[in-house]
């Protein structure tokens, strides 16, 4: 993404972009190219889905506060210490898994060499 921004950033500098959406949402990014006024940007993170960042923000606006219960739950219960708990142990296994990987990798081009 080109970015015209009147900033002193060159290549390989970081910034913290704020994108004013109806929950405000920020992104990290890297500059990559930089000619005259226009950066050209690599995103290190993405904007999560408006619904996460209310959630995350603890803003909901009136049609979900005053929504069916069944949808406040929905909300309520994506951001609990349990499903969260979960998805860091599904992620650390999954690390564990692309770390056996690349150890079979290893082996093998040692083997191959």
């Amino acid at each position: 993404m080109a970015l015209r921004a009147l900033v002193a950033l060159n290549s390989g500098d970081l910034m913290l972009l704020q994108f004013p959406t109806s929950v405000p949402s920020q992104v990290k990014a890297v500059v990559r190219n930089r000619t005259g006024e226009s950066l050209g940007l690599e995103f290190l993170t993405q904007l999560p889905p408006e619904s996460e960042a209310m959630v995350r923000s603890g803003f909901l606006p009136g049609s979900v506060v005053g929504g069916s219960p069944e949808l406040r739950t929905s909300v309520r219960s994506s951001c609990n210490p349990q499903t969260l708990y979960a998805g860091l142990r599904r992620k650390q296994e999954e690390l564990r898994k692309v770390e056996r990987e690349i150890e079979a990798l290893r082996v093998a081009i040692t083997l191959l060499t």
